[in-house]
This record gives C-alpha cells, sequence and structure tokens, in this order.
C-alpha cells in the first residue's frame, strides 16, 4: 500500500481556483458530483506518481490523472479522451483519502487501466482499421497462462467465468445460436432490443438506464460475420429510428450518439455484402439519410462517391419521384410552406437525373419545387453555379417576392444572394445600400460594423457616420445629404418595438471601440430610460468588464448587485453564479492593493447568509483556501 503524505504531496495545495482554470466550472460542478456519488473505484497511484481509477459514468472508463510542475494532465477512455468530470471525480476522491489518511494501493507497471489508455490514445485500432481488443503483451501472457491447463481445467475455469458474468455468458449463447442455425432467435432478440429502446424515459443520472448498444453492436457483428447482411439493414433502419428518438429525449452531452454509432457502421458494412440490387441498394441510403436526424450514421454519405451507372442513376430517379408523387407539401396559412424532407428527396432526384444525363429535366424539376415549396435557394444556387447570373437574379426577385412576408429567413438568404452577384459586379454602392437598409431596420452592434465595412470600401464612410449614430439616438431616418441610392429590395418594415435611444447598440459600439466613459453614459441612461423596460441585449457583467480598469469602483459596484441578487435566489445553481462576480470583484480589489476591502465585504456576506451551508462552501473557493480543508 502507498501510504499519503499530506505535507510532501504537491496534490494536498490544490485549491478550487486551480480546479476551475483546469477543467471550468460546468466540469468541476459534475465531477464533484460523480465523486459524492461513489462513482470512482480501485484508485491506485501509477507508477509514476499519478493516479488511475475506474470511473463510472455511462459506462465504466479508465481515468488516468498526473500532476507535474503544478500542472493537472489526464486521460480517459470517454468520448472527450482528457480533462473531463471523470478526471475531476478522480482528483477529488484523491484527496478525500488523503485528508482521511487512507491508504491507496500502487497500480503494477502491467494495470489493464494503464494498457486500456496506452491503447485508447494510439486510435484504439491497428493500422488496418479493426478494433484490437487486448495489447500484443496482454495477449501473450493470456495464452502462457491459459496453456498451463487442460482441456476439463479451461471448461472448468470458463463455466465458472461464466457464472460470474453474465453478459459474457450471452455473447457464448449467441455463438452457439448462431452455430445452431438459430439466427432467427437472435435476429428477433435484437428486434425487440432496439424497438424497446425508445421506451426509455426517466433517464437523468442513472447510468444503469443507458439502452446496452455495445450488446448491440457485438450481436451485429455476429450476424454480420455470418453472412446476415440483409437481416442487418433492416434491423440498422430500426436502429436510426429508436435511436434518435433515444437522442432526442436523453442524450445532453452526445454520450449516446457515440454508443449508437458504431452500431451503425456495423450496418453500413453490411451494405455491399447484401443481395439488394444496386438500387436498392441507393434506396436503402436515401432512406437511411432521410431517417438520421443526429448524425448517427455520419459516413453513410460516402456510399454516393462509389461508382454507379447512368442506369442506376436513372432508376433511382424514378422510384423516388414515384414517391414524390405521392407527397403533398404541408399547407400554412398562405399557401404551400417548406416540407424539408420533400426537398431532401427533390435534391436527390435532381442529382440523379443529372448524373443520368437529364439535366434538362432535372432544372425543370428545380424550378417546378421552388415554385411549389419556396426552395428559390436550390434554383438560384444552381443558376450561380453555371455563372448564369441573369437567370439567378431573376428567380431571385421571384423568390423574394414570394417569401419576404413569410419567409423572411428565404428572402434574406436570397437577397445574400444578390449581394453575391452584386459583388461580382464590383457594385459596391448597392451593397452598401442593402447594409445600410439592414442597420436602419434591425440596428444593432453587427449591422452597424456591416454598415462600417461596406460604407469604407464604397468610400463614404464619413458622410454615413453621423446619420447611422444620430438614428441611433433619435431613431430619424437620414434625409437631405444621404450618399446611397435606395436599396433594390425592400425586404420588411422596421422591428417591431424599437424605442430610442437605441441603449444597446450605442452601449456596444462603445464597448467595442474601447470607449469606458460612453459605455458609462449611455449605461446611466439606460437606468433612469422610462423607455428602456425588460430585456436588454447586454449583460451587466459585460458592461462592468468594459469600464473596470478606468472605473473600478463602478465596476464592483455593478459585481456586487449581480452577485448580492443570485444569492437571494437560495440555490446551489444561483451561489455558483453568484461565485463568478464574487471573483472578478476580488481580483478588482487585490489589484488595487484594497485587500482590507475585500476580506471586509467577504466577511459581511458570509454574517448576513451564515444559515446558507452551500453558499459558504462556495465561498471557502473564493478565498483560496486548499480543496483538502473543506472535504
Amino acid at each position: 500500500m502507498a501510504k499519503n503524505t499530506k505535507k510532501n504531496d504537491p496534490m494536498a495545495r490544490l485549491t478550487w481556483d486551480d480546479l476551475t482554470d483546469w477543467a471550468g466550472e460546468k466540469i468541476v460542478s459534475r465531477g464533484e458530483s460523480y465523486q459524492k456519488s461513489g462513482n470512482v473505484r480501485d484508485l491506485a497511484r501509477t507508477p509514476d506518481k499519478g493516479l488511475v481509477a475506474w470511473v463510472r459514468g455511462t459506462e465504466t472508463y479508465a481515468t488516468q490523472v498526473e500532476f507535474e510542475d503544478g500542472e493537472l494532465f489526464a486521460y480517459c477512455t470517454c468520448p472527450y479522451w482528457d480533462t473531463c468530470k471523470h478526471a475531476v471525480a478522480v482528483v477529488l476522491e484523491y484527496l478525500t483519502r488523503l485528508k482521511r489518511n487512507t491508504d491507496i494501493p500502487k497500480a503494477s507497471a502491467d494495470d489493464p487501466r494503464l494498457e486500456m489508455l496506452d491503447n485508447w490514445e494510439g486510435g484504439g485500432a491497428d493500422d488496418d482499421g479493426e478494433d484490437d481488443d487486448l495489447p500484443d503483451n496482454m495477449k501473450a501472457k493470456l495464452a502462457a497462462f491459459l496453456n498451463q491447463y487442460d482441456k476439463d481445467e479451461l471448461v472448468e475455469l470458463l463455466t465458472g467465468f461464466l457464472l460470474r458474468y453474465p453478459e459474457v455468458l450471452i455473447e457464448l449463447k449467441n455463438k452457439i445460436d448462431i452455430k445452431d442455425g438459430k439466427t432467427d432467435k437472435i435476429i428477433a432478440e435484437l428486434r425487440y432490443e432496439i424497438g424497446e429502446e425508445s421506451e426509455w424515459s426517466d433517464y437523468e443520472d442513472d447510468f444503469s438506464d443507458i439502452p446496452d448498444y455495445d450488446r448491440i453492436k457485438r450481436r451485429m457483428e455476429m450476424l454480420l460475420e455470418q453472412g446476415y447482411a440483409d437481416e442487418l439493414l433492416e434491423l440498422g433502419m430500426q436502429l436510426l429510428k429508436s435511436g434518435s428518438e433515444v437522442v432526442e429525449m436523453m442524450d445532453d452531452e452526445g454520450e449516446i450518439c457515440e454508443k449508437i454509432i458504431p452500431c451503425m457502421e456495423v450496418v453500413v458494412k453490411a451494405l455491399p455484402c447484401s443481395s439488394l440490387s444496386e438500387v436498392e441498394k441507393m434506396l436503402w441510403v436515401v432512406d437511411a439519410e432521410q431517417a438520421d436526424e443526429y448524425d448517427l450514421c455520419p459516413d453513410i454519405g460516402s456510399f454516393w462517391e462509389t461508382d454507379h451507372t447512368p442506369e442506376d442513376w436513372e432508376l433511382l430517379a424514378d422510384r423516388l419521384t414515384a414517391r414524390l408523387k405521392k407527397m403533398k407539401p404541408v399547407k400554412g396559412d398562405n399557401g404551400f410552406s417548406r416540407s424539408y424532407r420533400r426537398d431532401g428527396l427533390t435534391s436527390r432526384i435532381i442529382e440523379a437525373l443529372n448524373k443520368a444525363g437529364k439535366a434538362d429535366a432535372a432544372l425543370e424539376l428545380c424550378k417546378k419545387e421552388a415554385e411549389l415549396t419556396l426552395s428559390y435557394e436550390r434554383l438560384v444556387s444552381h443558376f450561380m453555379e453555371k455563372k448564369q447570373w441573369a437567370e439567378a437574379e431573376e428567380w431571385i426577385f421571384k423568390g423574394i417576392k414570394a417569401t419576404r412576408e413569410e419567409m423572411p429567413g428565404i428572402a434574406g438568404n436570397l437577397r445574400d444572394s444578390l449581394m453575391k452577384i452584386r459583388e461580382q459586379e464590383g457594385n459596391q454602392a448597392s451593397i452598401t445600400a442593402f447594409q445600410a437598409d439592414d442597420f436602419f431596420k434591425s440596428p444593432s452592434l453587427r449591422t452597424y460594423k456591416n454598415l462600417q465595412e461596406a460604407s469604407e470600401k464604397a468610400g463614404v464612410w464619413s458622410e454615413v457616420r453621423p446619420f447611422a449614430r444620430s438614428y441611433l439616438e433619435t431613431g430619424k431616418s437620414p434625409g437631405k445629404g444621404w450618399p446611397l441610392p435606395a436599396p433594390e429590395v425592400d425586404m420588411k418594415e422596421r422591428g417591431y418595438g424599437q424605442t430610442f435611444p437605441d441603449f444597446d447598440t450605442l452601449i456596444g459600439m462603445a464597448m467595442n471601440e474601447k470607449r469606458p466613459d460612453d459605455v458609462i453614459r449611455w449605461y446611466d441612461q439606460s437606468r433612469s430610460s422610462k423607455k428602456h423596460m425588460g430585456w436588454r441585449g447586454y449583460d451587466d457583467d459585460a458592461i462592468a468588464e468594459a469600464v473596470a480598469e478606468k472605473y473600478p469602483d463602478r465596476a464592483i459596484d455593478i459585481w456586487k448587485k449581480a452577485a448580492e441578487a443570485h444569492i437571494a435566489q437560495v440555490n446551489t445553481g444561483a451561489y455558483q453564479s453568484a461565485a463568478k462576480y464574487l471573483r472578478k470583484i476580488r481580483e478588482t480589489l487585490v489589484s488595487q492593493k484594497r485587500e482590507e476591502e475585500w476580506t471586509s465585504y467577504l466577511t459581511n456576506i458570509r454574517e448576513t447568509h451564515r444559515r446558507k451551508r452551500k453558499l459558504l462552501q462556495i465561498l471557502d473557493r473564493l478565498e483560496k483556501r486548499r480543496i483538502m480543508d473543506g472535504l
């Protein structure tokens, strides 16, 4: 056993600030929850004085932490690989045991977790791309060990393992069923298991309720090895649909996606081995793409890069066109609305027609669908790729007229395409007029900067700038002396509920141009103005950051109000948010050698809220106390 020595252990000096700087507040909070839930198992010291442990998450991960020259490093077999909540949990578990003087065993040089991490770091695959479950040296050791036993002893040994590890027993049973020709049973079980996944609805942090996609993958691999490619394609389509439901309901961090993707990789390998005709394979991929809402089958697109004959493309176009005729665009309140599923289908038909040598038919379909489903962008893109500018411009104006009222997003994208055409022509005055129209109808820092950039290129910024600033202060549109032409298309009326002065944009401009005096001026006016009620487009923290160097007391006052407002909410999440502002107050006061003022302020908060235990724990972290002191 390795005896912990608090006095000489450099990790004993770690503070919460150190941990937060390393991993971030969100990850530290989750790691702390993991450690308190007892998810860290079999903690051990590595030969180079680091730490290694099993950490239970979506599955059980091997996690290693090292501390060198005052800096933390981590490696984990979870999808995030390095600095993660599992690593934070290992650090906290170690410090907890250090505080309790608990012995920690030494990990051997051939500890399987270290070998897993070494293999993981190398990508977890051999040069041929196939997974190698065990490193070669471990295989050699296992072979030497097993060779000591005769057949009867090996049967007894294996039987004992099967009784202890039900999952291994199930996998072996599946192999026996396949050998005995009972694949229908395995396929039926897979259908049931995959179909059942969408019923999981109570998932929060109870990882025992996560669907066992590893088992699904292993069974799929067995079927692929035995040549059941057609059945796998059917199962894969079912998994795409049910898996999308699971991801939508449960997958906060992408970990479930990471489990489903390898299953679908097995399914994709079955596609070229199946008995489907080439066109049927193409149709299967189309269906998979339409069912895949969460990129669970990321490699499926490579199928289209393989060679297909013009005849195959023509047959695909015919089959998909038959489907299209059965689909009806969804009616909205004012005409036909877009159907993304329909657009995806027609895009594939258009591609198929083009590759079948029927470009005219593809263009006619593109035009028809543009007016039917408002998919003008696709048609305009076609003409622009062909450098057919006049045709593109004609359909841009048609599209804007059709979509301006009910689909302003489409109209805006079409107008952007018109701007690109004007860029091709070198018509900077027209481009600048578009940007001015954007600014006056939707004033913001973004539209102001776009207007500035375009005006500078047109050489008229000195004339435009006074009108823009006057508009933000008064709301009056430009009059005599405005140097730009009217925009070619009028997109929409002025935004609803605009009030002037436009404090949000004025403050944003002052912050962007590093004018703290104007930041304070407009901020103070906005606070006292009756016209400026409710939500603001900037946050007080950003204001404080912008003025802290020149007006530290104003910044501190803003941060104090924000911190105290969060503390008043009486919940741990709000306390953690308050800590962010308190930390900035501390840093500002310390930088001005006003440590006593900080100490007095923090003491007052402690006294006022002495019954809020969670808050006091968070305040301990602000005082740069060691993590161990609060354990």
